[in-house]
């Protein structure tokens, strides 16, 4: 099982947590962790957008936890193009982080820079399109999605660790998020909600980064 999404980040850069726990999993454990929470811890099944999670309801807020499995498909949002997590199952693309006692699995920093690209890119350009069921929170997901990959690309905490070559080849493949990158590195409200650069410093973090990638 591996943990991804904004939890994932917060073990690399612990600037923000998420309501969301993003897990990736197999098919039968999926089935049988849902189930256990689902009966055992009063959690109730989701379906909203075709997406489906479960959600519990606490005097300190909702919590919702998403499953999915490596083999389910994952498609960048008007394009076609897949980009799954498979990844994960590749020994090299995840690392051991601890959370208290427990370890747990998260996608390498750069692996979850382009997972955290891509949600950014599904929910901006659904919103953008109108296609939202839930266009404000989406909006403000879109939002939090960003200041994510500032965080991730934040050299003053651990953004130097980013494999050039990783995403070099992952920007060739999906070329739109380099664009998509630049447009975050550049709103004024994802650099706001990230609060740990100015607009000037992000924009010199983007272009520096890209700057690096093309020399590899």
């Amino acid at each position: 099982m591996c943990l991804i999404g904004g939890w994932a980040v917060y073990l690399y850069n612990p600037w923000l947590g998420s309501i969301d726990i993003d897990l990736v999993t197999g098919s039968d454990l999926r089935h049988s962790l849902s189930q256990y929470l689902v009966e055992e811890r009063g959690y109730q099944r989701r379906d909203e957008d075709g997406i489906k999670f479960l959600e519990k309801r606490t005097e300190r807020g909702e919590i919702i936890i998403d499953f999915v499995t490596t083999s389910d498909p994952w498609e960048f949002y008007g394009t076609g193009v897949n980009l799954g997590f498979g990844h994960l199952d590749i020994p090299d693309l995840t690392v051991a982080k601890k959370i208290g006692e427990a370890e747990v699995l998260i996608p390498t920093r750069s692996l979850l820079l382009i997972y955290k690209l891509k949600a950014s890119w599904d929910r901006t350009k659904r919103c953008l399109e109108g296609k939202s069921t839930r266009q404000r929170w989406e909006e403000d997901k879109a939002i939090k999605d960003g200041a994510d990959v500032l965080a991730l690309i934040d050299p003053e905490n651990g953004g130097t660790d980013l494999d050039l070559g990783f995403l070099g080849k992952a920007f060739s493949q999906y070329h739109f998020l380099k664009d998509h990158l630049v447009e975050i590195c550049h709103d004024a409200r994802i650099i706001s909600e990230y609060g740990r650069m100015d607009e000037k410093t992000a924009s010199e973090v983007c272009e520096r980064l890209l700057m690096l990638i093309e020399l590899i």
